[in-house]
């Protein structure tokens, strides 16, 4: 546990240190009244949006007064948005890609860092009810079935994989509907690094097939990586924008037999549940904060501030898939006023904002 708290110790740094701007005293005291500054925009991350909408309606009282704007449309939209300088800020469940930073060199966004803000497990929203019509709140899912959902033409609800993990419940006949994101997402991006960490076989056999039949898919899926746009139109799939838009999709009056991948937290905000997923030790688990928590005690810091997610972890108690968001904030040639803005909004995110009365209701954990 050793990491984790020294992870602790770097983020309450940000209240301490010029990050963005050379921060006024006050930053470093929440509760002290500030001056209203001019309001900043940001977008990305839908994972993050829970929490960060959150945070936006606190600090927009006294004694904060800060006007935060942000829009969820996606990991892909928050990065591309801030390269082009449409942001003051951007958040993303993943770092930038090879690309993106080759692009950013030649901009004036190119000095920035990465600020872990949210932690939370990628959970399975699922609409299901059984052969007799009662609502499934209980299900389990090896990693290899989660994986499978996602991936697979025509695959039941009583497939044996699922129903051998589900003995004492009576599975129907009915097809698997996932519902997908049709925006270039992180979420997306970890889940298929997960299906890539835990099932190869499931993974290099959707990769074979979706890329047979479709040439606009992205270079990294085509060559078996990780992706941030899932294929979409095959099978029985569908697809919706944003965290907000499939967790509707699923909890609508015709997402009956539907699951998603989503932050956890839009399940319990849609009062629908989360899959229990088989770790690495072999417990279902279920993404509350302590076993998110325990997941990422496994990942490794990179140089940039981000972390390399392991989903193998023994733990019996841990939850996988589980990751981090990053707000990306400039350092360099970035307005005094909006950075002092932004610098206080992270203060706050990654202070107060962690308090465990927000985390548990909104389904994250605390960094």
């Amino acid at each position: 546990m050793t990491r984790y708290r020294i992870r602790i110790g770097l983020l309450l740094g940000l209240c301490a240190v010029a990050l963005v701007v050379p921060l006024v005293p006050s930053v470093t005291h929440p509760t002290r009244a500030y001056a209203a500054g001019p309001s900043i925009n940001g977008g990305g991350s839908s994972f993050a949006s829970l929490e960060i909408d959150q945070w936006r309606a606190e600090v927009a009282r006294k004694p904060y007064e800060l006007k935060v704007n942000y829009v969820a449309q996606g990991s892909t939209f928050g990065r591309e948005q801030y390269l082009q300088g449409n942001l003051e800020f951007a958040a993303s469940d993943i770092p930038f890609t090879a690309n993106e930073l080759q692009r950013l060199e030649s901009t004036s966004r190119k000095d920035f860092r990465y600020v872990p803000v949210s932690a939370g497990g990628l959970g399975f929203m699922y609409n299901l009810i059984d052969t007799s019509g009662n609502q499934v709140t209980n299900l389990n899912l090896t990693r290899n079935a989660v994986c499978r959902m996602f991936t697979e033409v025509d695959m039941l609800w009583n497939d044996p994989e699922i129903q051998a993990a589900n003995p004492s419940l009576a599975l129907p006949a009915e097809y698997v509907r996932p519902i997908v994101r049709a925006d270039g997402s992180g979420t997306s991006y970890v889940f298929s690094e997960f299906c890539i960490s835990v099932a190869p076989t499931v993974w290099q056999t959707f990769v074979a097939n979706r890329s047979a039949v479709d040439p606009g898919l992205d270079d990294s899926f085509r060559a078996g990586g990780p992706t941030s746009n899932w294929p979409q139109s095959w099978g029985r799939s569908s697809a919706a924008l944003a965290a907000d838009g499939v967790a509707a999709a699923v909890a609508d009056s015709n997402g009956l037999y539907a699951v998603t991948y989503n932050e956890a937290g839009f399940a319990k905000v849609r009062g629908f549940p989360n899959a229990s997923v088989q770790n690495s030790a072999g417990f279902y688990t279920q993404p509350t904060e302590e076993a998110v928590s325990i997941a990422l005690t496994y990942a490794d810091g990179r140089p940039d501030g981000t972390f390399k997610l392991d989903y193998s972890g023994p733990a019996e108690q841990a939850y996988f898939p589980s990751t981090y968001s990053y707000i990306i904030a400039q350092i360099g040639g970035f307005p005094a006023d909006k950075g002092e803005v932004l610098a206080k909004f992270l203060c706050y995110a990654v202070t107060k904002g962690q308090r465990v009365d927000l985390t548990s209701t909104l389904g994250y954990a605390r960094l």
